[in-house]
């Protein structure tokens, strides 16, 4: 096996690429219209334009996969992970075309491709599973019958998806059908099936999977377990392996269920079984079939390339390792940097990167699929990078961890960077997460990531610098005759909320703001090289300024990225939906409309369905009044910025 098409994109075509080089095979990327420039097109020997931008036209036309694959002469495809890496007709057809399928047999695929079917296999092995109810395209809605086998709380997931995509909470029976027709819209769209899976819910759970790893000759072994109970919105955030206070005895028996079920669907591959573990109890969630976002944490603690292993085996190679091989040495975290507004209800970011750097040392390791100029549309997947520390513990490396994302600059596009500092720096972390832990504090965690205090005045006053001194008005040009004493405003919007920003120009150098008990000079200033040089009383601090229209950029290193969008003189308000108009904060499509022209609405009522980046959100009202006029129908693609809809203010329902 010299030669290897990769049938993904992003951060894990390009770590693939990185083994394979290592390995001396040759590699083949695939690409998009869009991706034609992007990381993975370049750190392979060759590349292939296999469609348009939406997933349908490319990276799931199996069709035109197996087309490059034929044309590029490869002995072998490696799916990835997501796309169609669980895709049983897809590594039908690679196989049928005489190429090498890097994964699991199929029928192992098929077995645990269906929760529904993965549940019946574990009962038979040993394997305990949470109390749940089957609900299949075709069923009648049951209620009665459901909350008789789940009870209240429940879970309701797609039996064929995965990344908590689609997946809904319910703490009542109330809203229960409406729930499962929105689940199985989604399910159909997302994953080809509208077949459920609805449990009881577990809240105080935590979320450990066990790494799998089995060859074609019966040998089948372990790389330990891994924490994901971080999440948010049923999407994991955080990883860690080991998984602090876990007993030894439960680890084990977690451990020997996984090789259990692996061992019934006769596994062969890089595989995950993931758990839910409550008290003593565990429960099993699913298996998949295939490599894992956070298998980075795993290798990071044995020094093992799961790639290596995953290649390995498809060629036929025994493994060369038994269970007493596998040593841990350590603690790994994986944190995952995705483009998305958390002030916003984490709603998707778009935009073209700006700059982007990394903090460099061996204990840090960045998986990327993205670099400066790089747009970021909605078609894929919001995840842009993932950065994985190790060090001797728990303390140290999130100590390392904080450092790490604080180290990151990255501006154009907006993300969760501030939002997993908080986390990694609250009180929760060091007891140790449960997967309800975060989204039972998001407030907390959200306003915890938000600039406030003297640092949010220190970036109002070093924008509005920059902003003056690079771009003066006409009056101040050089030699900048009439502008001492004199009174003026600024406006930013920062995380959504409008500042007003008084100030005068003292001197040459010197700037006093009235609503802010200091003093600032100015040191330097070079926007070619994107440099800020600030003296605010007797601290000197030094900042990375990139402008973006009317959007500025700043970094530093103890308080991270931020964005402020400067408000034209003028302007009443610079947040958008506060004049009656839902505008989109991002690209997307349409997916539902929940209110009628001439219905009253009060603030916050929701009013329009967006999808973008695989994730649903809802936009609410931000004013109440009457809905004046709906400017998009369902299944529309839209644009950021577009009004979607028209709110006549100052009326609202009667009391």
């Amino acid at each position: 096996m010299d030669k290897i098409l990769i049938a993904n994109r992003g951060e894990i075509a390009v770590r693939i690429s990185a083994t394979c080089r290592r390995l001396g095979i040759s590699t083949v990327a695939v690409y998009s219209d869009p991706d034609v420039e992007a990381p993975h097109v370049i750190a392979a020997d060759e590349a292939f334009c296999i469609g348009g931008a939406s997933i349908e036209q490319s990276y799931l036309n199996i069709e035109a996969v197996m087309d490059a694959a034929l044309k590029s002469g490869v002995h072998a495809v490696h799916p990835g992970y997501g796309f169609l890496s669980e895709n049983s007709g897809f590594a039908a057809a690679v196989e049928a075309s005489g190429l090498i399928w890097i994964g699991p047999p199929r029928t192992a695929m098929e077995s645990m491709a269906s929760k529904i079917s993965a549940r019946g296999i574990a009962l038979e092995h040993d394997v305990p599973v949470i109390p749940a109810y089957t609900l299949l395209a075709t069923d009648q809605i049951d209620v009665s019958a459901i909350v008789s086998a789940t009870g209240v709380p429940m879970l309701i997931k797609s039996s064929a998806g995965g990344g908590g995509i689609g997946m809904r909470e319910l703490h009542s029976a109330d809203d229960l059908k409406g729930a499962i027709e929105e689940a199985r819209e989604q399910a159909q769209r997302q994953f080809g099936s509208a077949d459920l899976l609805i449990e009881r819910l577990l809240s105080d759970a935590r979320h450990i999977e066990v790494q799998v790893v089995g060859d074609q000759h019966g040998n089948l072994i372990h790389l330990f377990e891994r924490d994901c109970s971080s999440q948010r919105r049923r999407q994991k955030i955080l990883e860690e392996t080991p998984a602090q206070g876990l007993p030894d005895a439960l680890r084990t028996k977690l451990q020997e269920a996984a090789l259990r079920l692996a061992r019934a669907v006769d596994y062969q591959g890089v595989g995950t079984v993931e758990f839910l573990v409550a008290e003593d109890e565990f429960f099993l969630l699913e298996m998949n079939t295939r490599l894992q976002v956070e298998h980075t944490v795993t290798e990071a603690v044995t020094g093992l390339d799961l790639v290596e292993l995953q290649i390995a085996i498809a060629n036929g190679e025994p493994l060369s390792l038994q269970q007493q091989d596998v040593q841990r040495q350590g603690h790994a975290i994986q944190a995952r940097v995705y483009a998305e507004q958390p002030a916003l209800g984490f709603l998707p970011a778009t935009g073209t990167i700006k700059s982007y750097a990394m903090i460099e040392k061996p204990q840090i390791r960045v998986d990327t699929g993205v670099d400066g100029g790089m747009q970021i549309g909605h078609h894929y997947d919001g995840l842009l990078c993932k950065i994985i520390v190790h060090e001797r513990d728990r303390s140290a490396a999130t100590a390392l961890m904080l450092n790490a994302l604080a180290g990151m600059q990255l501006s154009g596009v907006a993300t969760n960077q501030a939002f997993l500092r908080a986390v990694l720096a609250s009180g929760e972390w060091p007891r140790g997460m449960r997967i309800a832990t975060i989204e039972g504090e998001l407030e907390h965690f959200v306003a915890a990531s938000k600039l406030s205090g003297s640092d949010l005045e220190t970036v109002l006053m070093v924008s509005t610098i920059a902003r003056f001194v690079s771009n003066p008005p006409a009056a101040d040009t050089a030699p900048w005759p009439g502008g001492y004493q004199h009174e003026r405003q600024s406006g930013w919007v920062v995380d959504d909320k409008q500042h007003e920003v008084r100030w005068r120009w003292a001197a040459a150098l010197q700037f006093e703001f009235h609503d802010f008990a200091c003093q600032v000079q100015l040191l330097e200033l070079d926007l070619e090289d994107g440099q800020i040089a600030v003296q605010v009383d007797d601290e000197k601090m030094r900042f990375s300024v990139t402008e973006d229209g009317d959007t500025l950029w700043l970094w530093h290193p103890r308080l991270g990225n931020c964005a402020l969008k400067a408000v034209h003189a003028g302007a009443k308000n610079g947040i958008a939906g506060s004049d009656g108009q839902c505008r989109s904060h991002g690209p997307g499509q349409i997916l539902r409309t929940l209110v009628k022209v001439g219905q009253l609405i009060e603030v916050g009522e929701p009013l329009i369905v967006v999808e973008s980046m695989k994730m649903e959100s809802t936009l609410v009202a931000s004013s109440s009044g009457e809905v004046s006029a709906i400017a998009v129908a369902e299944g529309d693609l839209i644009e950021s910025g577009q009004v979607l809809l028209q709110i006549e203010t100052g009326g609202g329902r009667p009391t």
